[in-house]
């Protein structure tokens, strides 16, 4: 609500595109399937979540957010991701006292699964070499060096094979498209 409202008092609301339609026909098949699901209950439960998503979406979507918006996020986004996979290294994984055993990963005694912290991880590494191969100071370049080692070491320690490819691919494709540049000989060394 506040997002729309943002944009309706700063003149910054635009129509939805034409996929936000088909996403809204996608979710109200969602809703009308509930109909016949085995545990009702339960999905009725999730339609508020559900349509809450939506309308953080729609609402995404319909604002044009400035550059400097966007550049916050998206820094925030790498800054995030790089505690993430600092705490991820620090804390480690639960029960793998052999290379050969896949453990639980484990956050203050919380359990999640690895490969959904390797899989978030990868955008944000991606914003994060994207940063470094832009900036032009030493100061900037050691900070974002700083962020692209911390990201993988999340990424490698939550030993998701999923997300170690598509790092990989990532940056065998950003080299591919801008050549083979010294930032992204250190990120790959990284």
């Amino acid at each position: 609500g506040v997002l729309f409202a943002a944009g309706l008092v700063e003149r910054r609301l635009r129509r939805p595109p034409r996929a936000a339609l088909w996403w809204g026909v996608f979710v109200l098949w969602g809703i009308v399937s509930v109909a016949w699901a085995i545990d009702a209950d339960l999905a009725f439960r999730r339609i508020p979540t559900l349509l809450s998503l939506f309308a953080l979406y729609l609402a995404a979507v319909s604002v044009k957010p400035r550059a400097r918006e966007f550049y916050i996020v998206c820094l925030l986004a790498v800054v995030g991701a790089a505690i993430a996979g600092a705490l991820g290294y620090v804390y480690g994984v639960e029960g793998a006292a052999a290379a050969s055993h896949r453990g639980t990963l484990a956050l203050a005694g919380q359990k999640m699964n690895p490969n959904s912290l390797g899989q978030a991880l990868v955008g944000p590494l991606m914003l994060a070499l994207a940063w470094l191969v832009g900036l032009r100071t030493a100061l900037q370049k050691l900070t974002a060096v700083a962020l692209v080692g911390l990201i993988p070491a999340g990424i490698g320690i939550s030993m998701s094979r999923g997300a170690m490819l598509a790092m990989v691919v990532a940056i065998s494709l950003l080299v591919f498209r801008l050549g083979p540049r010294k930032e992204m000989i250190i990120a790959a060394l990284l």
